[in-house]
């Protein structure tokens, strides 16, 4: 027998499988449960077995994720369409706020302008260093 760590052959990882998926009945047969008894890391098991990952999958009546290529929307994430539509919502409603914010920022100033204009007041901001009001106020 091969030391813990080792990468087995192939043949004994398909005796393990076929072994473990006969024995266990109900429970499920477990990639992670198989490179285990190897003593892989679950990452290293599917990338030197992938054949045997898909067994595994067919055993548990698990579909197979397609490797590499395919399109974004037929991975695991189903959901993908809708939450791009969402997302693009979402983004229109974020600028469309972002716009009333300058809007009402722009009215503010305009309305202080106003207000300063009728009652006389001078903004202190509106001076210069010199400390000469640099508006003409009436």
């Amino acid at each position: 027998m091969k030391p813990r760590g080792s990468i087995p052959d192939i043949d004994d990882v398909r005796v393990v499988v076929r072994d473990l998926s006969r024995g266990e009945g109900s429970a499920r047969l477990s990639v992670l449960s198989i490179a285990r008894h190897f003593g892989l890391s679950n990452t290293t098991f599917r990338r030197h077995f992938a054949d045997v990952v898909d067994e595994i999958r067919t055993i548990n009546n698990i579909e197979p994720v397609s490797r590499g290529g395919g399109s974004r929307s037929t991975g695991p994430c189903h959901d993908c369409d809708r939450l791009r539509k969402e997302n693009s919502v979402l983004r229109a409603d974020v600028e469309a706020a972002a716009a009333s914010v300058q809007r009402l920022a722009l009215e503010n100033y305009r309305l202080r302008r106003e207000l300063e204009a009728l009652s006389g007041v001078v903004n202190i901001a509106s001076r210069n260093q010199t400390g000469v009001v640099s508006e003409a106020v009436e």
